[in-house]
């Protein structure tokens, strides 16, 4: 069984941290587990969980830092980590959150859970793909041999669903890849999946991918994601992965987007105008050299 530090003196509480000390916690400490909850007095299953993570062993010699554990009360910064409901726990390694889902059907966050949770999840589950590294680790387009993906496409400012695709990477981990992309920083991959909805989830698999809609923030849940990629995936219509452009597509696509923000500009007029010249131009000397082509039609004799 798993044996996490906290302290070697027991209390009756765990401390509650502030929005701001818990940032600054989070930054600083190497394992974190905050349990996300509201008034004690009005919520009977955030006490029953406060006692169940005070009686989760200690032993800091198990790892090279001591896992401490804390409660925080504000609601903005459970939902920055992908809390939906309380009482929830989310788990920081190094700043990287996990989502600790309660098991289906229950409400009840129980030590022996917490503890496997965390033995699970000492190592960040999730890789980080870019431009420059999707394709040749996933080789989603061509021939996938590197197994089944499930990557989330994402910006700082919608980012709050990366402790449920961590979460359920950790319950995955053996059985496929799980990845996330800033599209701050791929616009390319942003260009070509089309991602317009912000986060887009994919799950690439033999070659083919499909998309996990997540119209409603609960269904980023870790048991949702986990299902999705076992069976409901077939469920849902298969796409082709787009392949990846070339030199001369991203050259003609630069020219095309070039000229449409001309066409639209502020400049759209004097654009046309230069354009209609350019055309006039060119048909002009299209002419000239259809009349003046020395070119003249064999004639042939009859003998």
């Amino acid at each position: 069984m798993l044996l996490v530090g906290v302290s070697t003196c027991r209390s009756q509480q765990l401390e509650v941290v502030s929005k701001d000390a818990v940032q600054e916690i989070i930054k600083d400490t190497k394992y974190v587990l905050v349990l996300f909850f509201y008034d004690m007095e009005t919520c009977p299953w955030c006490v029953a969980a406060e006692k169940e993570l005070l009686k989760v062993n200690t032993m800091p010699d198990l790892y090279d830092h001591a896992i401490l554990i804390i409660k925080c009360e504000d609601p903005g910064t459970a939902v920055k980590y992908g809390v939906t409901t309380v009482p929830q726990v989310v788990y920081f390694r190094d700043g990287v959150p996990a989502l600790f889902e309660v098991p289906q059907n229950a409400r009840e966050i129980r030590t022996m859970d917490v503890e496997i949770f965390v033995e699970e999840a000492q190592q960040v589950a999730i890789k980080t793909l870019d431009d420059d590294s999707f394709e040749h680790l996933t080789q989603a387009a061509t021939g996938a041999t590197t197994g089944d993906w499930l990557i989330i496409f994402y910006r700082p400012s919608c980012d709050s669903h990366l402790s449920a695709v961590e979460g359920a990477g950790i319950k995955l981990r053996h059985k496929m890849n799980v990845a996330k992309i800033n599209l701050d920083g791929s616009p390319r991959l942003e260009k070509r999946f089309k991602i317009k909805d912000c986060p887009t989830t994919y799950f690439f698999r033999l070659g083919r991918m499909y998309h996990y809609f997540s119209e409603d923030p609960d269904q980023y849940r870790v048991h949702q994601l986990i299902s999705f990629v076992s069976t409901w995936y077939k469920n849902v219509k298969a796409e082709s992965v787009p392949i990846e452009p070339t030199a001369f597509d991203a050259l003609t696509e630069g020219i095309a987007d070039y000229l449409k923000d001309l066409m639209h500009g502020p400049n759209r007029g004097k654009f046309l105008l230069g354009l209609g010249f350019i055309l006039g131009i060119v048909s002009l000397v299209l002419a000239i050299v259809a009349a003046t082509c020395p070119c003249r039609r064999k004639e042939v004799k009859l003998e």
